[in-house]
């Protein structure tokens, strides 16, 4: 079995949502003029999640048993997105953003003593190659905030949708008439889910039409998993990221 645990805080995006949400009604004259934009941007994804799996097993006519234990933590995000006004200050975008990391797992294994009695021998194990794969789309209605001729910020919020490779370790074998772990096997959550995005997105333009910014965004989800205690793992998290500013 797998049990999930995540530890998500995003009081930070949730203070400078509605800090440039105050921003925003201050600047409400002010009207957008661009037809759209197209943005690109890099940054990091905030998670911390726990995988553990599990089982017990019957062997020298006792029992084992096996845990294995994942951090899911940071990575790298990748971003793009492009909206397009239709009405005043309001556009509709979509975006997809990426994310892919490592992670190892530590497992341990309780395996009876092949003659003695309630002799437990107690072994261990660095996994690695735990590629997750985490992409997204996201739907967004945008209220475009333009604060001076160089300076507009962006507040957005819409769907999400979510889908996640999670790879973790499904099943251990122990050696042939020994007392240390065999062969390791496996699995994959392979699932899509539907969740939210909210962001902030500020630009500074360098020329007319060609900016730099940053976006801070809280987007989660929780994505089914067969086998897993509570039925699903997390997607998602904090982000932050910078990149280029495209309007037309």
């Amino acid at each position: 079995m797998i049990v999930c645990r995540k530890k998500l805080a995003p009081v930070a995006g949730v203070a400078l949502f509605l800090f440039f949400a105050s921003a925003g009604q201050a600047s409400a004259q002010m009207t957008w003029t661009d037809r759209g934009f197209v943005n690109a941007s890099i940054g990091q994804q905030w998670m911390d999640q726990q995988l553990v799996s599990g089982a017990s097993f019957d062997i020298y006519d006792e029992t084992g048993n096996w845990e294995a234990v994942m951090e899911v933590d940071d990575s790298t995000i990748f971003d793009v997105s492009a909206g397009y006004r239709v009405w005043r200050n309001l556009a509709i975008a979509v975006g997809y953003s990426r994310t892919t990391d490592s992670h190892e797992t530590a497992l341990a294994a309780v395996i009876p003593d092949t003659l003695e009695f309630d002799s437990p021998h107690h072994e261990t194990q660095d996994l690695t190659g735990y590629d997750r794969e985490e992409s997204a789309i996201h739907l967004s209605a945008v209220w475009m905030v333009p604060v001076t001729d160089k300076i507009d910020i962006a507040v957005m919020a819409g769907p999400s949708f979510f889908s996640v490779k999670q790879p973790y370790l499904a099943e251990i074998t122990v050696t042939s008439g020994g007392t240390t772990i065999g062969t390791t096997t496996d699995s994959t959550v392979s699932e899509s889910a539907t969740g939210y995005h909210f962001a902030v997105d500020g630009t500074y333009r360098i020329l007319r039409n060609i900016g730099v910014g940053g976006m801070l965004r809280y987007a989660a989800a929780k994505v089914d998993a067969p086998g897993i205690v509570g039925g699903s793992i997390d997607a998602g998290g904090f982000q932050a990221l910078i990149g280029a500013r495209f309007r037309f």
